[in-house]
């Protein structure tokens, strides 16, 4: 019989809550070079939350949080929801385990070495 290999809920829940983190979150937007809004708009899209929650919730218009989508996910070269969030939480991930960031600070070193290899994996994806 073929072992299990998918992650454990428990383990996947924790890599998510460790993204954010308010070091680990701070990290993650620094290496994702997103603007202050689309940092808003992100954290609100891998949360699950919807447009118009995310739009509501900042005080903005739909309008805006799906420009801010799209945009994040050219960031990411992702056309479409699935892969936009896929690809936004790869990275995120990337950072957090790549830097151990939940409990020290991430070096600018450390985060190049991350966007190097994240160009070369995850936009290949």
């Amino acid at each position: 019989m073929p072992q299990d290999t998918r992650p454990r809920p428990e383990a996947t829940s924790e890599l998510v809550e460790s993204v954010f983190h308010p070091a680990a979150w701070s990290q993650v937007v620094l290496y994702l070079r997103l603007t202050e809004r689309q940092a808003e708009v992100a954290r609100g899209l891998l949360l699950g939350e919807k447009e118009f929650t995310i739009a509501d919730r900042l005080g903005i218009s739909v309008h805006t949080v799906h420009n801010h989508r799209r945009r994040l996910y050219a960031k990411r070269d992702a056309h479409d929801y699935a892969s936009g969030i896929r690809r936004l939480l790869s990275a995120a991930l990337a950072v957090v385990e790549k830097g151990g960031i939940a409990s020290r600070k991430i070096t600018e070193r450390q985060v190049d070495g991350c966007r190097e290899e994240d160009e070369g994996t995850i936009g290949s994806a």
